[in-house]
């Protein structure tokens, strides 16, 4: 709702310099925002805790998605289902499967989509920005000091699948080898 998409901005909508104060469709975007992620605690608990209790999340936010997000939708509404299903009766393993089953679901689903030609130059934008800052953080002294690569003192960031395997191990959670799940 916060986000657009391909690389995950900030909505537009949603920025300071934004001006467009007549449209109705974002003063409400803005005053959704504002009552589920950006007012003082008690206000966020209050409308939380409505939102639960009255079911209106596909109204309150599901409907403010941003186009590009309009395939996950389907996925946010049964996520919702299920989170308030787990919140009536907590069984966590089923709950756990039951959001699986719908992860998988959708990740079919999506790979059966063919995404538009502006989606796809956009997406490959992020990609390639994406790639230029990784490849700044494995080289942070070239990148930033004036001493060259034989002056630096510092080895390189390891980004290999051996390096990454030693950083999981310090989160149990992150060591499920469960295959069947998509990447």
């Amino acid at each position: 709702m916060t986000r657009e998409g391909p690389g995950g901005k900030r909505r537009k909508e949603l920025r300071p310099e934004f001006e467009d104060e007549d449209d109705t469709d974002v003063m409400e975007l803005r005053r959704i925002n504002y009552c589920f992620f950006s007012s003082n605690q008690n206000t966020l608990i209050d409308n939380k805790k409505d939102l639960f209790m009255n079911d209106d999340y596909d109204e309150a936010i599901v409907c403010h998605f941003h186009p590009y997000f309009e395939s996950l939708k389907p996925l946010m509404r049964q996520w919702w289902k299920i989170l308030r299903f787990a919140h009536k009766y907590p069984m966590f393993e089923t709950i756990h499967q039951m959001l699986r089953n719908e992860l998988r679901s959708t990740y079919e689903a999506l790979l059966k989509q063919t995404p538009s030609w502006e989606d796809l130059v956009k997406t490959n934008k992020v990609l390639e920005e994406r790639r230029k800052e990784l490849e700044e953080l494995r080289h942070p002294l070239q990148s930033t000091s004036s001493a060259g690569p034989e002056e630096s003192t510092s080895a390189p960031l390891d980004m290999s699948p051996k390096s990454n395997r030693i950083l999981r191990s310090h989160h149990p959670a992150s060591d499920d080898t469960d295959s069947d799940m998509p990447p």
